[in-house]
């Protein structure tokens, strides 16, 4: 089930969402477009601000925890097992690439316009350079699970996790 409001959360109305799969993240590419992802490798799509949705083929029975938007074409998901996928087409298609890392990643976010970070559990974090096409990993420095992402610009980005670490 999803949710939306129209009056900035003063109300909401309940939504069918296609699929009884729990889902762990939405986001949107533009004003109305969104995408929420989940369990099963579970991807969903909105083309009317939320209004009705339209599950798509993600390519993996694998959890997908999290999913980040470029742009209104671009987007990028990522979950268990190191799995990540990506959408140039507004969420109609997916294609699965390789990340790096075997273990879950559970946030990713864009780094301007083409590059990208995922981080996960064991402290794990992969790179995109090229809107997430090919992915590199990088250096384990901490062993805690990263549970969240954000970037500031193109060259900043903070990952937090578990025992309160902080990494940029």
């Amino acid at each position: 089930i999803i949710t939306i409001s129209a009056d900035a959360g003063q109300t909401w109305a309940t939504k069918v969402s296609g699929t009884d799969a729990y889902l762990y993240d939405v986001t949107a590419l533009d004003s109305n477009h969104a995408i929420a992802v989940g369990e099963g490798g579970i991807i969903t799509i909105s083309a009317d601000a939320g209004q009705t949705w339209a599950t798509k083929v993600s390519g993996t029975d694998a959890y997908l925890y999290d999913v980040t938007a470029l742009d209104s074409n671009h987007a990028i998901a990522v979950g268990e097992g190191g799995i990540i996928t990506i959408s140039a087409d507004a969420g109609q298609t997916w294609a699965t690439k390789v990340s790096g890392v075997s273990v879950n990643l559970t946030a990713v976010s864009f780094l301007g316009s083409t590059s990208a970070i995922a981080v996960g559990w064991s402290g794990s974090i992969t790179m995109s350079t090229d809107a997430g096409q090919t992915w590199s990993a990088k250096p384990v420095i901490t062993a805690s699970f990263l549970e969240s992402v954000f970037s500031f610009s193109s060259n900043i980005a903070i990952a937090v996790g578990a025992n309160g670490n902080i990494l940029r």
